[in-house]
């Protein structure tokens, strides 16, 4: 038993001084990337981008993204969100929410697909998450969870960029309440 013991707290000092427990190689987490909130206004049957989340690979490794998705702080149903892509900062500016076709309005060769996107080191990528608008109401998001891959690791963490929309002025829409 006590052998046993021992090579786990070897194994622990091991890979903690190779960096690779309990840390976040992109940043998703938390840090200036987390915490801010995004508002826009819209009306049923337009679609909006919430796009505020932006991932830094500062490693000398590739990172693979698997998935990411739009986590609801409350009932769904009103605004579903219908893509997610990866946009490359050096070719689109990033936004941080707005109207499609309107506010934004990317060429679609810059939007690739979030699952198997290869984010090589000392790159940056937008995620954009496409959203259509369907019912009136305050829809509330707490922001992006994304899974990925790095150095071997599976990684899933919640990006804490809040995302508000308010739909054809809900009496309760406020931006910030």
């Amino acid at each position: 038993m006590r052998g046993r013991l021992l090579g786990l707290l070897l194994m622990s000092a091991l890979l903690s001084g190779c960096g690779v427990v309990g840390e976040d190689p992109l940043g998703v987490g938390g840090g200036e990337r987390g915490g801010t909130t995004g508002f826009n206004a819209a009306t049923i049957g337009q679609q909006v981008v919430f796009g505020s989340t932006v991932l830094t690979n500062g490693t000398a490794e590739d990172a693979t993204l698997l998935a990411a998705r739009l986590v609801p702080t409350g009932v769904t149903g009103g605004a579903d969100p219908v893509a997610v892509f990866a946009v490359n900062t050096l070719y689109a500016p990033v936004v941080a929410a707005g109207v499609w076709g309107t506010d934004v309005d990317y060429p679609e060769t810059i939007l690739h697909p979030v699952g198997g996107y290869r984010l090589t080191p000392n790159s940056s990528v937008q995620l954009l998450v496409l959203i259509d608008v369907k019912d009136t109401g305050r829809w509330e998001f707490a922001g992006l969870e994304v899974t990925y891959t790095h150095s071997g690791w599976f990684y899933s963490e919640l990006a804490a960029n809040e995302f508000i929309l308010c739909v054809d002025e809900a009496g309760d829409c406020l931006p910030f309440q």
